[in-house]
């Protein structure tokens, strides 16, 4: 027997087996119980070791393991993290068994029922439609012909697709264009021309909202099985994105395949032993889909590529989908295209350095659907809703049209304190104000916490409790009030469950429903041909986070997401009190490349991504005495520091006390990612107490 290093959810550990290669799926004992893992080589080990207790017949291909090497030391995090995203969703598999005749062999053919037989295993037929059309004795004779090389045995993989999970029905639906636009073929051609190379290469597919983005993505897709590749799709989210998955689906049938947390783990699996075997050549998913093991990877796909749903920031690794998928594409010698309305300024300037090819399409497939965008000054005005609002909110439901509200806060009236000291009732797990809501309770937004309001102030014992502000509950109920017509609301506190979700948007694609309110929800990819407002409230509620330096950037691309849900003309409302923001103005103005390189030179000069690369490292600790430790420790080892390297910190973030832990943060930005694992391998060895996480290329850092 040899001895094999083999991943295990602890570590990677050494074990004795025969005859495994590296990439086996292995089941190995671990303390007391068994776990699985992957045999990553050889050790070099000649001591003791536990023997291996049985290989299954699974192997992890070797462009996923190569992911495997790279990321844990640029993520800061270790390798046996990667494991559950690299192993199947479930070992179960559910595959029917089919038989299709070889041609070039036929046996000898003397009884009328073969003869039948024969003829109907021209096309690859299941096992169960065999019994059903001939009776269960003629599994011998299959049997039999397969032995003698007469039939071919194969297994076929059950994998969900956007026609078993139906999702959404649009009045209008989807359909592909006949041709492509000038600007489109322009794109293909570059695109296609790269695929039939067989080379990597990197492309920015920048396109206004409605310039026909889903008609290239498609075309690429086509080019790429047409040269026996498979595609890979990422997206921020797959019910969000269901006009995508459809018109994918009616482009490739049977081919195409949806690999989410929607559907169940053996679902997930099949998706995944299917796409292993090259029976499913498009697969779409969302960021943990980015290791799914396509078989000879020729495209991946990022629609909405700057999305901040990429990035893991739950928990590790805290890995970025986009970027792991470029970074596959260019160990597979595949083709990346990147496509959004509003770049990551990460992809912009990766563009400028010449790392990806820029592709624009400028034109709307429909120019007379452009919006005609209204800025309302919102200083000196306490209500909730303008003059202009509510005037033309009107005259849209006159036409007959739908209109969406957006509102990034949640709950009835976001901020509850005391009248009397001014107090805010606080979570206690979170430093996070209460807010109020519908049902009489005080909810926490981040860990769920939930409460009715306190009969005094727990500080000066005053009587006086109040709630300010405007959430979506409380704009949801005016719109009902004052307007007559049904009213919906999308945020988490009113969808518990996907179907929740799918029952929303499609009475409000059915016209059932008049005025969608929500969050970031109601403008993620939605798809609605009947929208004629859009209405954002506080608009500048992203710019007033001054610790994220993606203010800019995000405040323009969600603004930029909510204009862009009108579709055949309209108008978008945007109440603000900062209307002389330059990212307010570039929005009137219709000058993306001209907010850009101001945004872009402002990351220049303060030496910010994506001019030099940032992580955060992260202690937390439920003892509130070691995490003022913590913060003393940190501090000695910043002031004291020699490198390369700069360091901001220690400092609190935003929420410094979250879910019941207490956390302090170091920041660490340099040109290189040498020079940042320098400093964690420094951190490393720091007496601190608690959890220690790191994230690399963060994309909130409040």
């Amino acid at each position: 027997m040899e001895v094999y290093n083999v991943l295990t959810p602890i570590g990677t550990l050494a074990y004795r087996g025969e005859a495994l290669v590296r990439g086996d799926v292995v089941s190995v004992p671990v303390r007391n119980s068994v776990v699985t893992g992957v045999v990553v080589g050889k050790a070099g080990w000649e001591g003791e070791a536990r023997e291996v207790y049985r290989k299954l017949d699974i192997r992890i291909p070797e462009e996923i393991l190569d992911l495997v090497d790279v990321l844990p030391p640029y993520y800061l995090t270790p390798p046996e993290r990667f494991l559950p995203l690299i192993l199947p969703p479930s070992l179960q598999k559910r595959a029917e068994i089919c038989y299709r005749r070889v041609s070039k062999n036929p046996p000898k053919l003397t009884r009328m029922d073969h003869i039948d037989l024969w003829g109907y295993l021209s096309r690859c037929r299941t096992l169960k439609s065999i019994k059903r059309r001939f009776g269960k004795d003629y599994r011998r004779l299959l049997k039999r012909w397969a032995e003698r090389g007469h039939v071919k045995v194969k297994e076929r993989y059950h994998v969900p697709r956007p026609g078993k999970i139906r999702a959404l029905e649009y009045a209008d639906g989807y359909t592909l264009p006949e041709k492509p636009t000038p600007e489109q073929e322009r794109v293909l051609y570059h695109i296609g021309g790269a695929i039939r190379a067989g080379k990597y290469r990197s492309f920015l597919l920048w396109g206004e909202t409605g310039s026909g983005k889903t008609f290239v993505y498609i075309k690429a897709a086509e080019e790429a099985v047409k040269n026996g590749k498979s595609v890979l799709v990422l997206v921020p989210e797959i019910l969000l994105s269901y006009h995508l998955a459809r018109a994918f689906y009616e482009a490739f049938g049977d081919k195409f395949a949806v690999f989410h947390s929607g559907i169940t783990a053996v679902q997930r699996a099949n998706v995944w032993f299917a796409a292993r075997k090259g029976d499913v050549r498009v697969v779409m998913a969302v960021k943990s889909g980015v290791f799914v093991p396509l078989k000879s990877l020729g495209l991946v796909i990022v629609d909405e590529e700057h999305e901040g749903s990429f990035k893991e920031q739950d928990r590790p690794p805290l890995f970025n989908a986009r970027d792991v998928a470029v970074l596959r594409a260019y160990r597979s010698g595949a083709v990346a295209l990147l496509g959004s309305a509003t770049p990551s300024l990460e992809s912009y300037h990766n563009v400028v350095v010449r790392k990806y090819v820029l592709l624009r399409l400028r034109e709307r497939i429909y120019p007379s659907g452009n919006a005609r965008i209204e800025v309302v000054d919102m200083r000196g005005n306490p209500e909730p809703l303008s003059e202009t609002f509510r005037d033309e909110l009107t005259r849209t439901l006159r036409e007959g049209k739908n209109a969406i509200v957006f509102l990034n806060r949640r709950g009835l009236l976001p901020y509850y304190y005391c009248e009397d000291c001014g107090n805010p009732i606080r979570c206690i797990n979170c430093d996070t104000v209460l807010a109020l809501h519908r049902d009489g309770r005080l909810k926490c937004h981040v860990c769920g916490y939930s409460t009715f309001p306190p009969a005094t102030c727990p500080v000066c014992r005053g009587p006086n409790l109040r709630g300010s502000g405007t959430g979506t509950q409380k704009v949801e109920d005016i719109l009902r009030e004052e307007y007559g017509v049904p009213v919906a609301r999308l945020d988490t506190d009113s969808v518990r469950r996907r179907r929740d979700v799918i029952k929303a948007l499609e009475a409000f694609g059915k016209g059932e429903v008049r005025i969608l309110v929500g969050t970031k929800m109601v403008v993620k990819g939605l798809d609605f041909r009947n929208v004629g407002f859009v209405g954002v409230l506080n608009a500048d509620s992203f710019l007033s986070r001054p610790a994220d330096f993606r203010a800019e950037e995000k405040t323009y691309q969600t603004l930029m997401q909510v204009v862009g849900r009108i579709r055949t003309g309209g108008v978008a409302v945007i109440q603000t009190r900062m209307p002389y923001h330059r990212v307010i103005k570039a929005i009137t103005k219709g000058s993306p490349e001209r907010i850009y390189d101001e945004m872009y030179a402002s990351r220049r000069n303060l030496a910010l991504p994506p001019f030099r690369r940032m992580a955060i490292f992260e202690v937390r600790t439920k003892d509130e005495g070691a995490w003022r430790k913590n913060e003393e420790v940190l501090a000695d080892f910043v002031n004291g520091y020699e490198g390369e390297a700069t360091l901001w910190g220690p400092y609190y973030p935003s929420i410094s006390r979250l879910r019941g832990w207490y956390r302090v943060r170091v920041t660490v930005l340099s040109d290189s990612p040498v020079r940042i694992r320098e400093v964690a391998e420094e951190i490393f060895r720091l007496p601190l107490s608690g959890q220690r996480i790191w994230d690399v290329d963060p994309y909130d850092v409040d």
